[in-house]
């Protein structure tokens, strides 16, 4: 393919200097045939071609090893697709595994929990016999309630209302 400076070149020399393709063609030592292609369609797109991976035929195989252990290194499974007739670099494998592994890990949502104020406790266990109120207080219930035995609970919390 040619630059952008050639078929300019190429234009100009034909359309503004009206010189004929064969000498066009001897003065930038290029081909005839190119010439005339050149001047009919000035702008040539590059021909993209669909070519298959090497790693297509083994996709639904990676997928399974990664439902058996999601964290597995590339090496591992390639060393795993060989037998199966993998013939491919680690490095296509390396990137098919970073793109499928960003699509099954979402990001978590964290919620932070701040106390207001007389809501903080210091929990030794569970929460069975203390007076506790607000959505704090159920968290706290949650995350203690398993526990078998009741043990102290020191700390400040709100009066109950009368």
């Amino acid at each position: 393919m040619l630059s952008a400076e050639q078929i300019n070149e190429i234009h100009r020399l034909h359309w503004a200097e009206h010189w004929p393709v064969r000498k066009i063609a001897r003065h930038l030592h290029i081909g005839r045939r190119t010439i005339v292609k050149y001047l009919v369609a000035p702008a040539q797109t590059a021909a993209s071609r669909q070519r298959s991976s090497k790693l297509d035929p083994f996709k639904p195989t990676i997928a399974e090893f990664l439902e058996q252990d999601p964290q597995a290194p590339a090496t591992v499974i390639a060393q795993r697709l060989r037998p199966l007739g993998f013939s491919g670099g680690l490095s296509i494998l390396k990137e098919y595994l970073q793109g499928v592994r960003a699509q099954t890990n979402a990001p978590r949502a964290y919620v932070r929990m701040e106390p207001g104020p007389g809501e903080r406790f210091e929990v030794e266990g569970t929460l069975r016999h203390a007076f506790l109120s607000g959505a704090y207080a159920k968290t706290l219930r949650l995350l203690f309630g398993g526990m078998s035995q009741p043990q102290a609970v020191s700390g400040v919390h709100p009066q109950p209302e009368l």
